[in-house]
């Protein structure tokens, strides 16, 4: 038992266990165990701040094709207005002369 307690650095054998922290003295590997929580919060906080840029530019780009495609609509539905107008126009230049409207005398 000796052996093992001689083992353990007097750091951590006046250590306490809270909950899941190991609390004690800030040195030693008491303070290693810290700088390694602190480094994986800062990561997961930067993978976080990551995610949240790319969504917000996923769905700018997003926003932007709808919005290109909505002119792309708006200009054909335009198209064809013009389109069936002309036609219709050209129709009525070879209808027979009676079914045209004249203005009456």
């Amino acid at each position: 038992m000796d052996a093992i307690r001689s083992s353990i650095s007097p750091t951590l054998q006046s250590a306490q266990i809270m909950g899941s922290h190991i609390a004690g003295p800030n040195r030693g590997e008491i303070k290693s165990i810290g700088q390694i929580r602190s480094s994986l919060d800062r990561i997961d906080k930067l993978s976080d701040d990551l995610n949240n840029q790319f969504s917000i530019s996923r769905r700018w780009h997003i926003q932007d094709q709808l919005e290109k495609l909505q002119q792309k609509q708006q200009n054909l539905q335009q198209a064809r207005y013009y389109r069936a107008s002309r036609s219709m126009m050209k129709n009525e230049r070879y209808k027979p002369s009676s079914t045209i409207f004249t203005r009456m005398h």
